[in-house]
């Protein structure tokens, strides 16, 4: 069987505040080679000798400086189409319930936000973050046993 190769990685960042769910996204700075001003969700590579997981928390780190509280698959598989290089990229995608919402953003992005569901579409563009948020809210906010997502830290 042909194994299915993936390197970049798809991370919804939440918090709960205010007996509410809230959606961390990420405006993209102004001067980035891709998707210039673009509002995302995090996105990342991994690196060698790291598993898709490890380097969604990873880049929440680095992205937002927040730390990952728990950390969940979001059962879909996000892809684009990367005309760079001619090829599909398939993305596995996490959402990460962090502790707060202190931000410090990387130098790759230039403001955030911290919104409810419902005012999501009106920033996110890209479909696979749509979506990625779409599973998210249904399979782990809303679904009676998000613990069946749930990843262990090792």
């Amino acid at each position: 069987m042909k194994e299915i190769k993936f390197s970049t990685i798809q991370v919804h960042p939440f918090v709960k505040f205010e007996n509410e769910i809230h959606y961390i996204i990420l405006q993209r700075n102004i001067n980035s080679v891709i998707y210039p001003g673009m509002w995302q969700v995090i996105t990342g590579k991994i690196e060698e000798n790291e598993t898709a997981y490890q380097a969604a928390i990873r880049e929440l780190k680095e992205e937002t400086n927040l730390h990952a509280l728990n950390i969940y698959h979001i059962p879909f598989i996000g892809s684009f189409y990367d005309w760079r290089k001619d090829n599909i990229e398939n993305i596995p995608c996490f959402a990460i319930e962090v502790e707060n919402q202190n931000v410090i953003l990387s130098h790759e992005h230039s403001d955030f936000k911290i919104l409810k569901y419902e005012q999501l579409n009106k920033y996110l563009s890209l479909p696979s973050h749509i979506i990625g948020t779409e599973y998210l809210k249904k399979y782990i906010i809303d679904y009676p046993n998000p613990s069946n997502f749930k990843i262990a830290k090792k």
